[in-house]
């Protein structure tokens, strides 16, 4: 199983379960879903049909 394919799967089973904390701010595996399925949509908007890896940064 696909990092994707977990968020989905926790996103099903326990949609108001806290998958992230950052300081005080908290995120639901249900949220985490809905980012993940607009960031996928904005990236299909904007690159059309390449498949080309895109590398995603984030700080800790």
């Amino acid at each position: 199983m696909n990092f994707l394919e977990q968020i989905d799967r926790w996103a099903v089973a326990a949609p108001n379960a806290i998958a992230h904390v950052s300081g005080d701010q908290t995120l639901s595996h249900g949220e985490l879903r809905r980012r993940s399925d607009a960031l996928a949509a904005h990236l299909t908007k904007r690159l059309g049909d390449d498949r080309a890896p895109i590398a995603v940064l984030g700080h800790r």
